[in-house]
């Protein structure tokens, strides 16, 4: 009779606790304990598998300062037993009852502070200003309207003008100019005309672009070309003001029409039946001087040499560009082949109205503007209040008045001062210990200021104009709980806190939560390893030999109904009970080859026979091929044996603790000291897409952002 009894395992070693070890696969369907997690920490040294390491165990975590490192085994090397018992025919073999088991892992980022930069400006008293001002480079502000004509015939004029939006102001300098542009065609709503208009300004970096848009505004609109109109339409503007207070203005319409298409014959007793309705508007509603800060422009078919293909001559726009013009051309022909000269002429003529006007970089207290002239050879000229006038910060001189030309104009005058102050309120309530307070770049003490909630009050007066910089963190609360998917066994739950062991925490009663005490910092990993049940094992892989017969499995004296398929065996779940012992019989032909299956592969020249007959050794009747026992003993009376083997336990994850933030920085990865990049990394842990060799030795290396890599000694 033959007993064959599944191993009772055994530890071997202890497993130093800064290495993580997660397991490839389950092995419990085989019905085996592994004995020994013993780490294989060099591939070139030579070691017997059944030799005691714990004296030779190198240190897994290097550190120095820019650099962590780690080395791991590829595997684990794990001791099994098999006891059997070699008689005449029955083979006996006992298994015990397991759960299965399954390996969890979830990693936590605990919540972080978000940062804030809060700036202020501390007041001052009135002070001095000078602004100097140049009469040939500087040019104040101004706007220009352009009316285009947007009938049937007007194709060919609205691509001549689209790309010339520099030549109509290649004389303006670097004057803040601004030019709207709205069409002929009167849009009315409820009887009131409708400002439709783009505005282009001289900071926009794709004026150009909006100009050309603008003027291809297409030829779709009216055939009564209401020009005087909607030069004022676009000039009032009340849905969308653009015009500036005391500004120069200058009007340029663009038709091969007159207004009202002939000398106003169809706008008749309408207010903008002629060039008097637009005058008066500039002069009178505006305010300007014609001549001196307003101008008319026009290219139209001019009455003294007509454009042949223009419906009418232009009248009424003739009229308007002669007014107060002072001799000055400020027209051109609608069938000119290019405007770049007209505009050009146009352009030069608007800088005119520009040098009577100056812009002040700040608005003046009352009464405290004081102008002089530096005029060339050095002399100075002090001006009299008569001589300009100033709204807001627009110097504008009187007719006659202006500056020669190369004549430098200095302005002195007072600006309004803003209180001092010695307390500010923050937006948000700051975080402990995370107020950093600095004035004009200076990190203040923390005597210098004292905080309460959201309020700041400094000892002293931040000094006048400085520049104050609160930089902190938000008052957020810290996770304290943690879930846990699935409970965990006892004495399984494994924590640690940016790759360090913890015991700083417990589990609830229903064990499906981890409590800190006290909470891990902000920003902080938190990974837990646990293991938890999955449900009873039903089915065993059992070492069943070949050309057996009459399988049979019993509870004591008790028949269990199982089934069975190639070797495998299920019994009812009304059976299992954790730890039970079951015994499977069967029968085998006297004096046949035997063959066993082990649950696992063994290691080459590692298994040892401690019991037996020294009649039936490796090499004389055992023999082990990959993972079967095979025996051809021939024995004359009932013999005990026990055979010990090790086996590799793959690891499926590389872990470096101590990265506080494993995203910066460099990492490599060496497999027996050779760099390899074939490998996913999440967060600071590692696993291998392809299996390496069992017996490999895994280095992991963190460098320190901003530092250089160091030469591995992994």
């Amino acid at each position: 009779m033959v007993h064959l009894f599944d191993s009772r395992t055994y530890r071997l070693f202890l497993l130093l606790p800064i290495l993580h070890i997660t397991a490839c696969g389950s092995k419990e369907f085989h019905g085996s304990t592994p004995v020994q997690q013993t780490p294989v920490f060099d591939a070139d040294v030579s070691v017997s598998p059944l030799e005691s390491q714990e004296t030779s165990l190198p240190t897994p975590v290097a550190m120095n300062p820019d650099t962590l490192e780690g080395r791991y085994p590829a595997a684990q090397v794990l001791t099994d037993q098999l006891r059997f018992t070699i008689d005449t025919q029955v083979v006996t073999t006992e298994f015990e009852l397991k759960d299965i088991h399954k390996e969890q892992r979830e990693v936590f980022r605990q919540v972080a502070r978000e940062s804030r930069m809060e700036t202020f400006q501390q007041g001052h008293p009135p002070k001095g200003k000078q602004d100097v001002f140049d009469q040939q480079a500087q040019k104040g502000p101004v706007d220009i309207l352009l009316v285009i004509d947007n009938s049937i015939s007007m194709t060919e004029e609205q691509i001549n003008l689209s790309d010339k939006m520099h030549d109509l102001v290649a004389s303006l300098g670097n004057s803040d100019w601004q030019i709207g542009v709205i069409s002929t065609t009167a849009v009315f709503e409820n009887g009131e005309p409708q400002c439709l208009m783009n505005v282009i300004r001289s900071t926009e970096p794709d004026a150009a672009a909006k100009f050309r848009t603008a003027v291809l505004a297409g030829t779709t609109g009216d055939s009564n070309e209401q020009g005087i109109l909607q030069a004022v339409v676009g000039l009032s503007c009340p849905s969308r003001p653009w015009l500036r207070s005391q500004t120069p203005v200058a009007v340029l319409i663009v038709s091969d029409e007159d207004n009202c298409s002939a000398d106003g014959v169809d706008c008749r007793g309408s207010v903008a039946e002629n060039e008097n309705y637009l005058i008066q508007f500039v002069e009178q509603t505006l305010g300007r001087e014609i001549g001196k800060n307003a101008g008319f422009y026009g290219i139209f078919s001019p009455p003294a040499d007509p454009c042949q293909t223009s419906p009418n001559v232009g009248l009424q726009y003739q009229r308007l560009v002669d007014y107060k013009a002072q001799g000055m051309v400020n027209y051109g022909n609608i069938c000119d082949a290019s405007y770049k000269t007209t505009l050009n002429r146009i352009s030069d003529n608007i800088a005119v109205l520009l040098g009577s006007q100056f812009e002040l970089k700040e608005t003046p207290l009352p009464d405290s503007l004081k102008l002089k002239l530096v005029l060339s050879g050095g002399t100075e000229k002090i001006l009299e209040p008569h001589e300009f006038s100033l709204n807001q910060r627009t110097i504008l001189f009187a007719p006659g008045h202006e500056p020669p030309a190369s004549a430098h104009l200095v302005a002195d005058y007072l600006v309004a001062g803003q209180p001092l102050w010695k307390k500010l309120t923050l937006a948000e309530k700051p975080g402990q210990d995370t107020l950093e307070v600095r004035i004009n770049d200076e990190l203040l003490e923390k005597h210098q200021y004292q905080w309460n909630d959201r309020n700041l009050e400094f000892a002293d007066f931040p000094p006048a104009n400085a520049v104050v910089r609160i930089n902190y963190a938000l008052d957020k609360p810290l996770n304290k709980k943690f879930s846990l998917s699935s409970p965990a066994l006892a004495d399984s739950l494994q924590v640690a806190i940016n790759g360090q062991p913890t015991q700083a925490w417990h589990v609830d009663a229903r064990g499906l939560e981890i409590v800190f005490d006290p909470a891990p910092a902000y920003g902080s990993e938190i990974a837990l390893t646990w293991t938890s049940r999955v449900g009873p094992q039903l089915t065993y892989a059992l070492p069943v030999a070949t050309e057996s017969s009459g399988h049979k499995i019993w509870d004591g004296t008790w028949s269990v109904p199982f089934a069975e398929n190639e070797g495998l065996f299920t019994i009812p779940a009304a059976v299992h009970r954790p730890g039970k012992t079951l015994t499977l019989q069967y029968e085998m032909p006297d004096a046949r080859t035997r063959t066993f299956p082990l649950a696992h592969k063994p290691i080459p020249r590692s298994a040892q026979l401690e019991q037996g007959d020294h009649s039936c050794q490796f090499g004389a009747g055992l023999e082990l091929m990959d993972d079967q026992l095979i025996s051809t003993c021939g024995v004359r009376s009932r013999t005990e044996f026990v055979v010990t083997y090790q086996y590799y336990e793959p690891q499926s994850e590389f872990t470096l603790p101590g990265v506080e933030n494993p995203e910066i920085g460099h990492w490599k990865v060496y497999v027996n000291g050779v760099e390899t990049d074939d490998y996913v990394r999440k967060g600071s842990t590692f696993t291998f897409p392809v299996p390496v060799a069992p017996d490999a030795l895994i280095g992991l290396q963190y460098t320190l952002p901003g530092t250089g890599s160091i030469s591995p000694s992994l």
